[in-house]
């Protein structure tokens, strides 16, 4: 794998110039290897001495250069010529935004990465004898041994590490720094800003996830038990420039925690003094795969001790608001933007975005008083787009100098990138350039010609507020939130679509995938039901132990609030969802099996009691499924023991059972369209095999796409085509013949 250091060439789409051609691997091993040139390669190589073996490869580095070709973004495509940077030390390198990140030194030497340690080599008890070190250091049938990963989307990252690269060269292959004591894994790095550029100086921060008994999945769970720590880096990075700090080792670097008190603490920006960092927390953290979060501030003392204060703090219930709007429901926020301290020249007010109901938010935080507000936006000329409308989508892509970089959207709009002028007083100025419009470059659309496959789509969108039928657990009885995106046609069929997670929340942002459906004429239903980010703490927990009776409840009366306005239809309607959403799919179809006449489930969760021991998250089957508050195992719910990695007992398994859409799949007679991913470990494929051969049991019309290559996502472009084309046909035959019965 490689990374730029600094880009030397452009070679621009749509002119002759193209990146530097190598010879294919086949002509290099016909050209290079001939069998006397390696033998004598091999004995000049083994008796060098590691002096030599690291003055090599920086020669090597030094005269080799190659071209990166840069992942299209969303309507350009650039080729950039840069040099290749040796990580061949690592395994598989992370640079998703959880696990993952790089972060430059400030004097723009260093580059800190997360990748997983390369494995110990292993051979087989029938390999031939050992004939060099690597084979005499290679484990014998040690390659079969289970190895512990962290799940989904991580699958063979067992422990992520942070390592630092020498862009200049001078320093051969990487230097691993070492984990902290009591530290299972380690990502999210930043270097502390500041300093002359010395060793001295390279200091950086870092999330590390505390170990559990067993490695649970990672991606989407935001419970997981995290501190942030900072490492003092200078002397270790100083002796292995020097060449002192042996090749390959594990440096000895201090390391100090920030976070100390806080169970939950993740997502480090520094200020650009140095002195402090925001983060976002949770003192006592909570169970369920998502929830409340306040925005800290860990100020650096004497001896480089921290201390924090909380300057946004969690909000529990939602207090105030008005019939249009919802009163502040706290921060809902997955990471902090990297520069989010730039929202002000001085460093005085912090920058992100974060769900405000079903809205991505742009907000101002105080860094000194905590005040939050919004920022007064105008501009020049909105054009009508509701893009630009009151709840429309807008989320801060960066910042500098106190001015804003944001992406406005709405679900029929796919938005523009503006930037925010700061003209003081939290006021700002737009100024905007439409997505893949005017002189850029539209790269993966089907019409080459134009942007019209981006345009804005001829229809418009309301946020319902929606009462519930039954209360909360302590009685609670507060209105959540349904997205009603509306096509240009009148009086259209309506899909229910009930979002993942559960704790999640569908945005009042583009969506393709659902823009697709529009675009064709449906009207699309997205239910934020109790349980969702973005409404308060307490209407988040009241969903645990409640799932397949109060979110479909929620769901339902999320419908009959959408056919009241009497802009969609009233005898017919689909359904579709995937992980949870594809939960209550099932769960709607069973429940209530003359409402709906097509249903979609991609990836669904039908029967928890099966699930439970073959998921990455059994966590998730015990507290949001069978509402247990806090795993423990599974024997908790029998004689009280506590043994966390105990299979499910007798109780428990009817308990999970009885949660799941397998309890009503016997009422069901739905058409029913299933994808499911074949390399899923989050809901692995035989819940949707599971329910698919019940349903055909029953003589119920259905349908399964197997993606041998998906995942938990179902995100290759050939398979959402695939599945979006089907969706479309079911929901298609579902309007030709309307049933009056589907009514509520």
């Amino acid at each position: 794998m490689s990374a730029g250091a600094a880009a030397c060439t452009c070679y621009s789409m749509g002119t002759s110039a193209s990146p530097p051609r190598h010879p294919s691997p086949r002509r290099r091993r016909r050209t290079w290897c001939s069998t006397r040139r390696r033998r004598r390669a091999s004995a000049a190589w083994s008796s060098a001495s590691p002096a030599t073996h690291r003055r090599r490869r920086r020669a090597y580095l030094r005269r080799r250069s190659t071209w990166l070709t840069c992942t299209p973004g969303i309507a350009w495509c650039v080729t950039l010529a840069v040099r290749r940077l040796n990580v061949d030390g690592v395994g598989r390198l992370l640079t998703d935004g959880w696990f993952g990140g790089a972060s430059w030194s400030p004097c723009g030497r260093f580059l800190t990465v997360v990748a997983e340690p390369k494995a110990a080599p292993s051979a087989s008890h029938f390999a031939a004898s050992a004939k060099g070190e690597a084979d005499k250091e290679a484990t014998r049938g040690g390659g079969w041994a289970l190895r512990e990963d962290w799940g989904e989307k991580y699958t063979g990252v067992t422990e992520p590490a942070l390592f630092v690269l020498d862009t200049h060269g001078e320093a051969g292959g990487l230097l691993r720094l070492p984990l902290p004591d009591g530290v299972a894994c380690v990502g999210q790095p930043t270097f502390r800003p500041g300093g002359d550029g010395g060793f001295d100086d390279l200091h950086v921060a870092f999330t590390g996830w505390l170990p559990q008994p067993r490695k649970l999945g990672m991606i989407y769970c935001y419970q997981r038990p995290c501190q942030i720590f900072e490492a003092s880096i200078g002397g270790a990075v100083a002796r292995w420039v020097g060449g002192t700090e042996e090749e390959g080792a594990t440096a000895e670097v201090p390391v100090a925690a920030v976070t100390p008190a806080l169970r939950l603490a993740r997502s480090p920006r520094w200020h650009p003094s140095g002195d402090r960092l925001a983060f976002l927390g949770s003192a006592e953290g909570f169970e369920t795969h998502n929830g409340p979060v306040f925005l800290g501030i860990a100020e650096r003392g004497d001896a480089a001790a921290y201390t924090h204060r909380v300057l946004v703090p969690e909000v529990e219930v939602l207090e105030g608001g008005s019939d249009t709007e919802l009163a502040f429901p706290g921060i809902w926020a997955d990471a902090l933007p990297k520069d989010t301290w730039a929202a002000s020249a001085d460093g005085s007010t912090l920058a992100l975005t974060s769900a405000w109901g079903s809205t991505p938010t742009v907000l101002l935080v105080d860094a000194a008083t905590g005040a939050v507000s919004r920022p007064e936006v105008s501009r020049s000329d909105d054009s009508g787009r509701s893009c630009f409308a009151p709840r429309a989508a807008a989320t801060v892509l960066g910042a500098k100098d106190g001015h804003l970089v944001v992406q406005s959207s709405s679900p029929v709009d796919p938005g523009v990138v503006e930037v925010w002028h700061n003209e003081g007083g939290g006021k700002y100025q737009a100024f905007s350039a439409p997505i893949a419009e005017g002189d850029t470059i539209t790269a993966g659309t089907s019409n080459p010609e134009g942007p019209d496959a981006v345009s804005p789509l001829a229809g418009r969108f309301e946020v319902l507020r929606v009462e519930p039928d039954v209360p909360t657990a302590d009685g609670r009885s507060d209105p959540f939130e349904a997205v009603l995106v509306l096509p240009s046609n009148p009086d259209p069929t309506v899909v229910v679509v009930p979002h993942g997670g559960p704790h999640g929340v569908f945005p009042t942002s583009y969506v393709p995938t659902y823009a697709f459906l529009v675009e064709r004429g449906f009207a699309v239903l997205h239910v934020n039901y109790r349980g969702s980010t973005g409404f308060g703490a307490a209407a988040l927990r009241s969903l645990a132990g409640n799932c397949g009776t109060q979110d479909v409840s929620d769901c339902l009366a999320a419908l009959r609030a959408a056919r009241d306005t009497g802009l969609v239809r009233k005898d017919t309607a689909g359904v579709c969802g995937g992980s949870h959403g594809g939960f209550l799919t099932g769960h709607l179809i069973g429940q209530q099996p003359d409402v709906f006449g097509a249903a979609v489930m991609r990836n669904p969760v039908t029967n928890i009691a099966s699930m439970a021991t073959v998921t990455d998250i059994p966590d998730w089957c015990t507290v949001e499924g069978a509402g247990i508050g806090v795993y423990q195992g599974f024997g908790i719910a029998g004689d009280g023991a506590e043994n966390p990695l105990a299979a499910p007992d007798e109780a428990m398994l009817s308990r999970m059972h009885r949660a799941s859409p397998a309890a009503h799949a016997h009422r069901v007679k739905t058409p029913t369209l299933l994808a499911l991913g074949k390399v899923d470990r989050r809901v692995p494929v035989s819940q949707g095999l599971e329910y698919y051969h019940t349903l055909k049991g029953l003589g119920v019309p259905t349908k399964a796409l197997l993606y041998p290559k998906c995942d938990h996502a179902i995100d290759l472009p050939a398979s959402e085509v695939r599945s979006l084309t089907l969706t479309r046909n079911l929901i298609l035959n579902l309007t030709a013949n309307p049933n009056p019965k589907r009514n509520l």
